[in-house]
């Protein structure tokens, strides 16, 4: 069971406004440890000025120096369990490949806390890929472990492989 965090964000626009402030001072706090600055690279608006509102992305941040960024997708909750994943997408941005640390979450104090976690990873410690894939697969192998995603007769496989 999560505590949820800006329930029906997607509903009520104040919310909505009040939940990417909320991502934007937490980013902000990892942010200023490691002394990078990022930029808002993704378009939230459309042609005549209006925010889109949808969660995707909540938040956004280009690393220019490291090659690097951060997108946090935020969706409404569906039920109380943990919700989150994470990966590591490859995009072209004008002439530089740029690695963006993809987040996919129902926000709870705890999905929270673990996506904090990936960005400080990603950012602050300035893991590479490889380092980055496995820091996400050890945070949130706890979440969905294999034992649920397969028969037994295929871990036994697995094992024994």
């Amino acid at each position: 069971m999560s505590h949820l965090l800006y329930k029906k964000f997607l509903k009520n626009k104040r919310v909505y406004i009040l939940n990417s402030a909320y991502w934007k001072k937490i980013v902000n706090k990892i942010f200023r440890m490691s002394g990078s600055e990022y930029i808002e690279w993704l378009n939230t608006t459309y042609c005549n000025g209006k925010k889109f509102y949808n969660g995707n992305p909540i938040f956004n941040g280009l690393f220019k120096e490291k090659n690097k960024a951060v997108r946090i997708i935020q969706e409404e909750p569906e039920n109380e369990d943990i919700s989150i994943s994470a990966w590591i997408d490859k995009i072209e941005l004008e002439a530089d490949t740029i690695y963006e640390l993809v987040i996919s979450l129902e926000l709870s104090k705890e999905s929270k806390a673990i996506a904090e976690s990936l960005i400080k990873a990603w950012i602050t410690d300035d893991l590479n890929n490889e380092e980055m894939e496995n820091c996400i697969n050890e945070k949130l192998d706890f979440l969905y472990p294999i034992e649920e995603n397969y028969s037994v007769d295929i871990i036994e496989e697995l094992k024994a492989a």
